[in-house]
């Protein structure tokens, strides 16, 4: 069916409660949520999606909050992504997530965007996804059959594709608190500021004295859906941190991704641009 003749109308109800827009989605098929409303209303602009419904959670006050539990950082599926930029709590807590909001579009949707939304959409370009993959983060979901905790690992499916089964919503996001023995980088490679990465890189490097304990590295942008490259930071574990060895590990990591040609970039510059920013993201981190 072509974009012209897709039938694009749909009716619109504003939620009061969790609850309630938990049960608009069990009665209407085809019913979508839409909170920021800036990765869903342009699939529906383009004709991309067709829902029978938007139920606006937007303004469900319940969802929008920063806090510190039991040394986890918990932020509600509304939290915008100009908060998680801006807020003292997730600098001082989670500074990569800070950093990561700060890469999103422009200031005008992270005015409106929220942490929920972009996991929920699981562009695999997007930076909320591959932070929360790299920092182990959680995502907790409530729907029909109650709550449920699903790490990031096992959250994102593929494109536009996540664990999210019919009725659920995203309610909260968990992540671990970042220490200083974390040393961490979020690199990416843009055409312009505001565009989506050909090539994004999270590493976090946790040191035991002077060699490195863990190693994460996260890459986005070069797959169906973020991905950690096992191989590489296996390699990190026990070594001191030196060129030669970021140089080795990046390496591994642009063996671990079949990256596709895109309109801006064949694959085989990709893949190339992976082993220059894990290294870069390495060194950077140490």
């Amino acid at each position: 069916m072509s974009p012209a003749t897709i039938d694009s109308r749909f009716t619109y109800r504003r939620a009061r409660s969790l609850d309630e827009a938990i049960a608009l989605l069990q009665e209407h098929e085809g019913a979508r949520v839409i909170a920021g409303g800036q990765s869903l209303m342009p699939m529906v602009n383009m004709r991309l999606v067709s829902p029978s419904m938007l139920i606006d959670i937007g303004r469900i006050q319940e969802l929008d909050y920063v806090r510190v539990s039991n040394n986890v950082l918990e932020i509600g599926a509304l939290t915008r992504h100009h908060t998680l930029e801006q807020s003292p709590v997730v600098r001082q807590h989670c500074p990569m997530l800070s950093a990561a909001a700060g890469y999103i579009g422009h200031i005008h949707i992270r005015n409106r965007g929220t942490i929920g939304g972009s996991l929920s959409h699981a562009d695999p370009a997007a930076e909320l996804p591959l932070t929360a993959l790299a920092l182990n983060a959680t995502i907790r979901t409530r729907g029909p059959k109650g709550v449920r905790d699903i790490p990031a690992n096992a959250f994102f499916l593929g494109v536009f594709t996540t664990a999210l089964q019919h009725g659920e919503l995203v309610e909260q996001v968990r992540f671990p608190m970042q220490t200083p023995n974390h040393r961490w980088s979020l690199l990416e490679q843009v055409r312009r500021h505001g565009d989506f990465p050909l090539v994004a890189v999270a590493t976090i490097l946790e040191f035991n004295g002077a060699k490195i304990a863990n190693a994460v590295i996260g890459l986005g942008g070069v797959a169906a859906t973020a991905v950690r490259a096992r191989h590489a930071e296996a390699s990190l574990s026990g070594q001191a941190p030196t060129i030669d060895v970021f140089r080795s590990a990046a390496q591994l990591a642009a063996g671990e991704v079949e990256p596709s040609d895109i309109i801006h970039a064949s694959a085989a510059y990709r893949r190339d641009m992976v082993e220059v920013y894990t290294g870069r993201a390495l060194e950077t981190a140490a």
